[in-house]
């Protein structure tokens, strides 16, 4: 059986994504076709219709980037990108998002479909920055907060 990655391996996982997941936005900004942005924004759409924290948003969050990096042309780019994101979602599946986090997530999606639809670029990358960057920080606060009930669990058995 495989384990999710531990919290040291996701920053080093997280680490990577900032930087790839940048370039490959703006790599894809100039080539995204209509049909494209259209698709993006139906998932954009379904995001944003999920009101609890549940796996089909972490599979529609996916396909979101994942559409937006294909869009630049460079597959193996976008086959390193999803082993990463992959890597994270193994690790995700046991500490979600909570329900608070899903508007910032959409937020951040409007601001990347806008910089998208003007074309610009470095403003894409920011923006998938700063979203892959938030959900980071969810996924460490997430993982703090269950570290702190385990501990206290265990330390309750032991008395």
């Amino acid at each position: 059986m495989a384990y999710p990655p531990k919290i040291e391996e996701i920053n080093e996982i997280f680490g990577i994504r900032y930087l790839l997941e940048a370039k490959a936005a703006q790599l894809a900004t100039p080539k995204t076709t209509t049909k494209t942005l259209q698709k993006l924004e139906e998932l954009h759409k379904r995001m944003c219709s999920c009101t609890t924290p549940h796996r089909d948003y972490f599979f529609l969050n996916k396909e979101f980037h994942i559409n937006i990096y294909q869009a630049s042309g460079w597959n193996y780019l976008c086959r390193i990108i999803t082993q990463l994101v992959d890597q994270v979602h193994a690790f995700r599946s046991r500490y979600p998002f909570r329900s608070e986090d899903f508007r910032s997530f959409n937020e951040d999606h409007e601001k990347i479909l806008e910089a998208i639809r003007e074309k610009k670029p470095e403003k894409v990358g920011e923006s998938i920055l700063t979203n892959v960057r938030r959900g980071f920080e969810t996924l460490v606060m997430v993982y703090r907060q269950k570290e702190k009930l385990d501990n206290f669990s265990s330390q309750g058995k032991e008395v």
